[in-house]
C-alpha cells in the first residue's frame, strides 16, 4: 500500500473475510513483498534500511525481523520451496546484472548460485510441486520467460517470444506472465 507521508510503499495484511487491513511494515523507505513460509505466520520481504534493499524474515507473532544474509547487494525475495527450507531470491552482482541464488533458510551458510550468467536472471518462481522453476532472463536482449527443472539438471526452455516479466504459477500448473504491453498470458505446462 502506498504511504503518502513518505511517498513509499508499506506491506499490509488484508483479512478477506472481514475486509479489514492491517499495516505490518511502516518504514520511511519502500518495503517489497516476498513469499510466505508454508504453515507459518512468517514471510520474507525486502527493505532498504541503511543501504540497498535486503532480505528480512518477519515473524508476525512477535513482530520481529531477522536478516538471513549480510547486506552486500540489492536483494529481492522471489520464492520458497514448498517445504519452506530454501529461499530463491534475486540480487544485483558487481557486474551490474542480476543472479538468482538459493539460500538454505536458517542454516547460516552462504547462498549457492542457481542461475549466474553474464546476463540478468531474476524473479524465479517455483511450480506448486517444486519440480520446475520459471524465471526471467535477458539473454536474448530483452526479458523473456524460461522454465528449467528444479534443481537445474537440464537445459532451460524458452517459454515466451515477445518479452515477459512477472511469472507466476497457478495451483494446477499453468504459468502466467505479463508481456511488455501488460497483457496477461497463460501457458499450460505438462
Amino acid at each position: 500500500r502506498a504511504d503518502r507521508r513518505y511517498g513509499t510503499h508499506n506491506l499490509c495484511l488484508l483479512d478477506l473475510d472481514r475486509g479489514n487491513e492491517t499495516v505490518i511494515t511502516s518504514d520511511e523507505l519502500p518495503d517489497l513483498p516476498g513469499p510466505w513460509f508454508p504453515g507459518q505466520q512468517a514471510f520474507v520481504f525486502s527493505a532498504a534500511r541503511g543501504g540497498p534493499p535486503r532480505l528480512f524474515r518477519r515473524d508476525l507473532r512477535t513482530g520481529k525481523d531477522q536478516e538471513p544474509l549480510p547486506a552486500v547487494s540489492f536483494q529481492l525475495a522471489s520464492d520458497l520451496t514448498p517445504d519452506g527450507r530454501q529461499l530463491l531470491f534475486s540480487h544485483r552482482v558487481e557486474r551490474g546484472t542480476w543472479d538468482v541464488p538459493l539460500l538454505e533458510v536458517g542454516a547460516g551458510t552462504a547462498p549457492t548460485p542457481l542461475f549466474a550468467t553474464p546476463f540478468s536472471e531474476f524473479d524465479a518462481r517455483l511450480s506448486p510441486d517444486g519440480r520446475a522453476v520459471a524465471f526471467t532472463s535477458d539473454e536474448s536482449g530483452r526479458g523473456e520467460l524460461y522454465v528449467a527443472p528444479f534443481p537445474p539438471t537440464a537445459a532451460k526452455i524458452l517459454v515466451s517470444t515477445g518479452g515477459a516479466w512477472a511469472p507466476r504459477w497457478s495451483q494446477n500448473g499453468e504459468l502466467f506472465y505479463l508481456t511488455p504491453e501488460r497483457r496477461l498470458m497463460v501457458v499450460p505446462v505438462r
